[in-house]
């Protein structure tokens, strides 16, 4: 994920949102409209690594949704210093999208037959998360100097993302992982 963060997101970033996306921040809306758009036989093909793409995206807006709702004082800065993404924040809930979770749900089913099915195995979505959360957060400098000084914490991020209703997919995977590393 690492790689493909470092070396092939922006460039998805572009191929969805067009150059004007590649700033920090909430970049624009993610909803059905420009999944749809993705998922096109003819446009997939301009993606680099259209998986990873809409996996990042589900990882940004874990880490939005937290900030946002439990630090929200602090989300400002983490606007500022994070990767652009698509928020799913929308209030239109076009698709259905409307939370992390409803992103990977409608690439997987598409509304029409014509679109490419995105299926994100458990074992890419693992990869996702253990790269973004917490690890990404506290990589961001000027995130580093706001958790230091407003004790917010990796960790705390996770604890809050664990317990947030709209990320309850996200909590389920990593309930999971954690009985079965415990044995």
């Amino acid at each position: 994920m690492r790689s493909y963060f470092q070396n092939a997101y922006f460039e998805d970033v572009a191929e969805f949102g067009g150059r004007k996306a590649l700033v920090n921040g909430i970049a624009g809306l993610i909803c059905g409209a420009n999944i749809d758009n993705l998922l096109a036989p003819e446009r997939i093909k301009r993606y680099r690594d259209p998986e990873r793409f809409l996996c990042v995206q589900y990882a940004m807006n874990l880490l939005d949704q937290a900030i946002w709702t439990y630090f929200r004082k602090s989300h400002p800065k983490w606007l500022v210093s994070c990767a652009p993404f698509f928020t799913s924040r929308c209030s239109m809930c076009h698709g259905g999208i409307h939370s992390p979770e409803s992103l990977l749900l409608y690439a997987a089913n598409p509304v029409t037959k014509e679109h490419v099915r995105l299926e994100i195995p458990a074992s890419l979505l693992q990869e996702v998360e253990e790269f973004f959360i917490p690890a990404y957060i506290e990589s961001l400098p000027r995130m580093r100097r706001l958790l230091d000084s407003e004790l917010i914490s990796g960790p705390a991020i996770l604890q809050h993302i664990l317990e947030d209703k709209d990320c309850n997919g996200f909590a389920a995977r990593y309930a999971r992982r954690s009985r079965s590393a415990r044995g």
